[in-house]
């Protein structure tokens, strides 16, 4: 993807028109135009203006990260975005967002502890994109029951590590015996208050672990 196919991403998602980015950012819209289309390149007091209008400068660059800058106005709007798309009413992907938002906060975040492309999972969950096999899978290490994905119907969490996880914090812990087993040999406490810090550590190292581990580990 070049810096202009970027650009015209982030306007897109981010503002709709070329029209309403050039307002935020005071660039004319014929200017805007040559970025995206690959005919002129933003030099360093646009890339300002940009940021300033929410966008990721290291995303526009090389693709890095999010798109969407770590300031005030780049944090809105990607919250905007992620709350104001409502698909139809109980259907898969409502589901995911729905359970993303509940038990990882945010798509944001989500993707910091899967370690995985933002962007991509913007696109498939907004955009239509249709998800392949690692998205099953990367849902399932996250702790999500895809057959309640699938139908509505039966357990939301996946009966592995992370999905235990998930269930001991919102104090589900009857089907979870190995892991509170296994919290208890290495001293972790997931019923007290932990902060955002400390939660997204065990999350990813919940994701990553097989129940043998976890079992090989207690019967040390």
């Amino acid at each position: 993807m070049t810096i202009g196919n970027r650009i015209k991403k982030y306007i897109s998602e981010a503002y709709k028109t070329q029209t309403n980015f050039a307002q935020s950012t005071g660039v004319r819209v014929a200017v805007i135009n040559r970025y995206v289309n690959d005919k002129a390149l933003p030099g360093a007091d646009v890339l300002i203006k940009f940021k300033k209008a929410g966008m990721s400068i290291d995303w526009l660059l090389d693709g890095s990260g999010t798109m969407y800058a770590n300031n005030a106005v780049g944090q809105q709007l990607r919250k905007k975005i992620e709350n104001e798309i409502e698909p139809e009413p109980d259907t898969p992907f409502d589901r995911i967002k729905v359970w993303i938002r509940e038990n990882y906060s945010s798509l944001e975040n989500f993707s910091l502890i899967m370690n995985t492309d933002h962007n991509e999972l913007f696109d498939i969950l907004y955009k239509n994109s249709i998800p392949g096999t690692e998205f099953i899978n990367m849902m399932t290490r996250a702790g999500c029951n895809m057959s309640w994905i699938s139908n509505g119907t039966g357990e939301q969490y996946a009966d592995n590590p992370a999905g235990m996880l998930l269930q001991i914090r919102q104090g589900k812990t009857e089907n979870s015996t190995m892991l509170l087993k296994y919290f208890e040999k290495n001293h972790i406490n997931p019923n007290a208050d932990i902060d955002a810090e400390k939660l997204t550590r065990l999350l990813k190292y919940a994701v990553n672990l097989r129940l043998e581990d976890i079992q090989n580990i207690i019967d040390q």
